[in-house]
This record gives structure tokens, C-alpha cells and sequence, in this order.
């Protein structure tokens, strides 16, 4: 499990809500992915003008990982994936790096592919 820890404040002149979402993207992936996708997402109460308020946002390794059709499991590529904080999918605040070590099997699952 991962957790994301994100202070938002608010910084303009009326009281009101946000909601924070969590986009991670695989620039090395060895499967082709989307160049984005929603990991996450919190909510803050009505915040004042001037009022900071912490979120925390949690996901797996499943989250990241790809479902292997030859090996019937998920899959998690090692390597530098990028964590986006957003107010949408088009307006990233803050980027940072998860570098996961090695690649491996998260996953292993009943072979549903295969004909019966």
C-alpha cells in the first residue's frame, strides 16, 4: 500500500471545496497503458480563505500493475513511475517519482482466459 499525503490550501477569496484527484503514469512501461490514469481521490471540507487542510490518498501495487494474458497474473514493472496531484485530469499541481525496484508478480490468477 502506498499513501499520498497532499496539503491544500485554500487561496482564494470565498470559502469553498476541492477535490484532489491521484494520476500515476508509466513513461517505461512494457505494456502499452494509458499516459495517465486515476489512482485516487479526496475530497476537502469547505475550507475558509486561508484554510490548509491535509488529504490522504491510498493505492496498491495492483493499481499499477497490467494483466498478463500469457502468465494469467498481474504484472508491476519495475521502474520510475509518475505520481501527478490534480484538480483534473488536464491541470496537474505537483509531480513526484515512485521508483519500484524490480518487476514482479502481484497477482496470480485462475487461468480465465482459456477456453472450457
Amino acid at each position: 500500500m502506498f499513501t499520498v499525503t497532499v496539503d491544500v490550501k485554500n487561496a482564494g477569496k470565498c470559502a469553498g471545496k476541492e477535490c484532489v484527484q491521484l494520476y500515476v503514469s508509466d513513461p517505461e512501461s512494457s505494456v502499452e497503458k494509458p499516459t495517465h490514469w486515476l489512482v485516487a481521490f479526496s475530497k476537502t471540507d469547505n475550507l475558509k480563505p486561508g484554510e490548509t487542510q491535509t488529504l490522504i490518498m491510498s493505492f496498491t501495487e495492483k493499481d499499477l500493475a497490467h494483466f498478463d494474458e500469457k502468465s494469467s497474473a498481474w504484472l508491476l514493472d519495475g521502474g520510475d513511475y509518475e505520481l501527478q496531484i490534480a484538480a483534473s485530469s488536464r491541470d496537474v499541481r505537483l509531480r513526484s517519482v515512485l521508483s519500484i525496484p524490480a518487476d514482479k508478480v502481484i497477482e496470480k490468477v485462475k487461468n480465465v482466459l482459456k477456453m472450457k
